[in-house]
């Protein structure tokens, strides 16, 4: 059982909050994927093609008994059963999962690379991964995912339930941590008084 794997989810088809708890589920349901810690939801504009509705996306850190080029089947097969169809590169999708990392393992056959390609230019894979394991080091850059974020140009990104958040303070307070759950908690204290 490996217990250091990072997956990205993201969705801008449909409901996009339900599609990210099917596939949620159906990862523990069928035994591909042991969730340990989800990050929050963000919202984010789209990347690669910009003509299309927003994404939700998320980070999950957990394990699994299956070797990586497994792993890779299950979670695509997982992804038709969900719902989704064949588009374009980039194209809208109701939902997609990429391996991020497997442990410190480097990968590399025609249809897996791992570490992911691309996570350095992407914030919402950054902001997410960042959030539940800021000081994981990249094996090929030797480089944390802190370090990823910061050298990243600031876009607009948002946390799901918390839309007041601006995207800079955002990011501060994901590079600082414990600062953001600090600042969640007091907003969210914050309401409940309001409430009361």
């Amino acid at each position: 059982m490996t217990n250091n794997i990072f997956i990205a989810l993201g969705t801008n088809i449909g409901n996009r909050r339900n599609n990210l708890n099917n596939a949620l589920s159906a990862l523990e349901e069928k035994k591909i994927f042991q969730i340990d810690q989800p990050s929050h939801i963000y919202e984010t504009e789209p990347w690669g093609y910009l003509d299309q509705d927003s994404f939700l996306n998320m980070v999950i850190k957990g394990s699994s008994i299956h070797p990586p080029t497994i792993l890779l089947k299950k979670i695509k097969s997982l992804e038709i059963q969900l719902g989704r169809s064949p588009t374009f590169h980039y194209g809208p999708r109701v939902i997609d999962m990429d391996i991020l990392f497997y442990d410190q393992q480097i990968v590399k056959t025609p249809k897996l690379i791992i570490p992911h390609p691309e996570m350095q230019n992407r914030d919402f894979v950054l902001f997410p991964l960042c959030e539940i394991a800021p000081d994981l080091e990249h094996p090929l850059f030797q480089k944390s995912t802190s370090a990823m974020l910061k050298a990243l140009p600031l876009s607009n990104i948002f946390l799901a339930d918390y839309p007041e958040i601006e995207s800079s303070l955002l990011r501060n307070l994901i590079l600082n941590p414990p600062s953001l759950s600090n600042y969640l908690q007091a907003i969210n204290s914050k309401k409940a008084n309001h409430e009361i």
